[in-house]
């Protein structure tokens, strides 16, 4: 679980920092969409919390209340981020798919790791 939560964490950071800095390169915008490049900055903001929120979920990992509300929180993210990576898969966004599988992934594994601190 140690290393699953570093990963995430570590995946959630660059995401982050990837949609918060350049969310036209990251998202595959033009310049000239400024609501996409904003929700891409805001969910680039919200990526580099909860990857900072992954690090300090790694880095106490002994304390199973901590664990237990941060796994609920990331199974809750992740799903939601699946089923809107979803709805755009399904409205011809085909490069979203991956963000789809990626998603249903670590939702899974939470889940997972949910049931063994639980």
């Amino acid at each position: 679980m140690k290393l699953f939560l570093l990963i995430s964490a570590i995946i959630e950071i660059i995401a982050g920092l990837a949609l918060f800095l350049i969310p036209g390169k990251a998202a595959k915008l033009s310049s000239d969409q400024y609501a996409g490049l904003t929700f891409g900055n805001m969910y680039g903001a919200a990526a580099l919390a909860i990857g900072f929120l992954g690090l300090q979920a790694w880095q106490n990992t002994d304390n199973l209340g901590f664990m237990q509300a941060f796994l609920l929180f990331f199974i809750v993210f992740h799903i939601g981020v699946m089923m809107a990576a979803y709805k755009g898969s399904t409205r011809g966004m085909k490069e979203m798919l991956p963000a789809v599988i990626l998603h249903a992934v670590l939702a899974a594994a939470s889940a997972y790791f949910y049931m063994q601190v639980r």
